[in-house]
């Protein structure tokens, strides 16, 4: 998955980096969790009037990760990882084909990118 900040001028591996909230409503994408003031302010991604819609934005990204489809191909997913999919929100497509290779994939081509402060409701 693809993370475009609130400007649209950086796009973000959502798996290598980690998306923090800041004291000041800002979401942070840093490689590790922690880092000094000056750095998290060149990896600002977003900026929000208040905490809630901070949040509110974090929960709209995490939603958008957790809705990606996983591929089935030629083969039947155990109940317990079907229980999983349940549990986690992702999606799962189930295809059977005649030349019946068998794989799973993620679709992993989805792009989210922070709303504007003013499109956040909360």
């Amino acid at each position: 998955m693809r993370v475009i900040s609130q400007d649209g001028m950086q796009d973000i591996p959502y798996k290598k980096f980690v998306f923090s909230i800041t004291k000041d409503n800002r979401i942070v994408a840093t490689i590790g969790c922690t880092a000094p003031p000056t750095e998290l302010y060149m990896s600002s991604v977003a900026k929000y009037s208040t905490q809630e819609k901070a949040m509110k934005a974090m929960e709209m990204l995490r939603s958008a990760y957790t809705g990606m489809p996983v591929v089935f191909q030629n083969i039947e997913p155990s109940e317990k990882f079907r229980e999983l999919l349940e549990i986690t929100k992702t999606n799962g497509i189930i295809t059977i084909t005649d030349d019946k290779k068998s794989k799973i994939e993620y679709v992993n081509n989805v792009i989210f990118q922070f709303p504007k402060d003013e499109d956040v409701e909360v």
